[in-house]
């Protein structure tokens, strides 16, 4: 495996983990996110608020953004 498609695989992971953590972001304890999710969390992807299920994060986007400036600086010359 390249090294490049491994960046891209930890790039899907964040995203998917980011969007399966978004509808608990504002959920201030565990055992909130428990009382509404189950015993084991959140498992799914899930609606949060005007957001359909499946929804990323800006950190997903900033993540992406961060990535994108690393890989021009590294085609600049300093």
């Amino acid at each position: 495996m390249e090294l490049v498609d491994r960046f891209r695989g930890s790039l899907l992971g964040l995203a998917i983990g980011d969007a399966l953590g978004h509808p608990t972001e504002f959920i201030a304890s565990v055992d909130r996110i428990r009382a509404k999710y189950g015993p084991d969390g959140i498992r799914a992807f899930a609606d949060s608020g005007s957001h359909p299920a499946g929804t990323f994060t800006d950190d997903t986007q900033m993540t992406i953004a961060v990535t994108r400036a690393l890989i021009m600086a590294g085609k600049q010359s300093l």
